[in-house]
Parts: structure tokens; sequence; C-alpha cells
């Protein structure tokens, strides 16, 4: 006779479905994009990184070609402590799984191992922060200046009512 799997919770579903968003979002990061105009007029990446990931990609567009490896470099190493939130991360997921497949339900558990997921996002974060907050400090005015403009224009910039201008070319 076979078991009868009850489906997932809702809430737990989602907040998989979040943290695999999360783990896509950081990879595209640390792949990085090609350069050329970058205003491609999508939505733009969501999710809780979404202001620090237009943050970078406003400063790779204004500093000058031979510094981006740098810059890159760095936010790399400031999400990449990456490889013990990431186990952490997978250890917390196997947690979840294990206790999904008891027989009683323990919510304390899960609850225990969804703490651990945020807590690991939420690392990343400040470390991406602190590391944006030296890189913008090491930026000239005029690139600052040049920032402010690029992020007036990404779209989850200020919204403008009407339809949005075309890229300039």
């Amino acid at each position: 006779m076979s078991e009868k799997t009850r489906p997932l919770p809702l809430w737990l579903s989602l907040s998989v479905l979040v943290n695999i968003l999360l783990i896509g979002l950081i990879a595209g990061f640390l792949i990085g994009r090609p350069s050329g105009p970058s205003l491609s007029g999508g939505a733009g990446p969501p999710g809780p990184l979404r202001g620090e990931i237009s943050l970078g990609r406003g400063i790779m567009e204004v500093v000058a070609p031979a510094e981006r490896r740098s810059f890159s470099r760095r936010f790399r190493q400031a999400m990449g402590g990456g490889r013990e939130r990431v186990l952490d991360r997978l250890e917390a997921r196997r947690e979840i799984i294990a206790a999904l497949r008891e027989a009683t339900y323990d919510e304390n558990r899960i609850r225990s191992a969804l703490a651990r997921l945020k807590s690991a996002d939420q690392d990343l974060q400040n470390g991406l922060q602190e590391e944006m907050l030296t890189a913008l400090g090491e930026l000239s005015p005029d690139q600052r200046s040049a920032l402010a403009e690029f992020m007036s224009r990404e779209p989850d910039g200020p919204r403008r009512p009407g339809p949005r201008p075309a890229p300039e070319r």
C-alpha cells in the first residue's frame, strides 16, 4: 500500500521558491554582464537584493574598464564568503526535508531551519552593502554623479508617470 504524501504548505513552497530565486540572482550577479548599453527596458532583478544589484551595475558602468575587474572581484568576495552560507542553506534545506518526512509535524524544527535560511540571506546582504559603501567612497564626484544618473534611469528607480523614454543610442 502506498503512503499518502501531503502537499507542501503554501508558505514553505513560497520560501523555497524565494530561496531558489535568490541563488539565481547571486549567480547572475557573479557571472556579470556584457559591456555596452545597459538599459534594455527590462523589469530588473526582483527580490531583496534588487537595490544592491542595481547599484552594483551602476558602479560597473561608471568606473573605467580597467577598474571593473577589481570592483567585480570585490563584490564577488563580499557575496561569496558564500561557501559557508551556501552550505548552511543546504543543511537548513535538508533539515526542512527531513522534518517534512517525519510522521509528526515539528513546527519548531522547520521554524529553526527557516531562521537559518533567513540569517544566511541577511549576512549576504549585509556583506554586499558594506563593500558597496567602501566602493562608493572611492568614486570621484563625477563618477558619483554619473551613478546617480544611471540609478535614476534603472527600472527600480523613481517611477515617472507616462511612458518610459527609449534608451539613447
